[in-house]
């Protein structure tokens, strides 16, 4: 998929290199960080929705809440801030396919792994509600 950030620098430090998903709010790219060189995941708020004082707010919510989580089954988040008027996160970039991309492939998982999957999603949620946040967007 082709997107007019694809070259683009955000923030002075985040080459983007690709879109790797887009949802009601927001798309995701994977970017380089050349200063620590590295590839990062950035997410930016959609230009449409940019002017919202609810959904910025919500976003910056989203961004605070996501940096206090410390689990080796969370996503790090490195840096959040605004660029040419939109907010964005800078985080972790896992490799590997999602698990929609794995059930739409028909995979079949045994028990034991379904038990693993779901107990390492449940500590962290753990460890969300136990900060005061509720998770309102759960996805495979």
């Amino acid at each position: 998929m082709v997107d007019e950030l694809i070259g683009q620098l955000i923030d002075g430090r985040y080459h983007v290199k690709g879109l790797l998903g887009a949802g009601g709010v927001g798309r995701v790219f994977r970017a380089h960080e050349a200063d620590l060189d590295r590839d990062v995941a950035v997410k930016l708020l959609h230009k449409s929705i940019s002017n919202d004082p609810k959904m910025n707010a919500r976003f910056v919510q989203e961004a605070r809440a996501a940096s206090r989580i410390q689990h080796p089954n969370a996503v790090s988040v490195f840096a959040f801030g605004a660029w040419q008027g939109q907010l964005f996160i800078a985080m972790e970039l896992l490799g590997g396919k999602s698990l929609a991309e794995l059930m739409d492939a028909g995979e079949k998982f045994p028990d034991e792994r379904i038990v693993r999957l779901l107990s390492q999603t449940c500590d962290v949620l753990a460890i969300a509600h136990a900060e005061g946040m509720v998770h309102r967007d759960l996805k495979p």
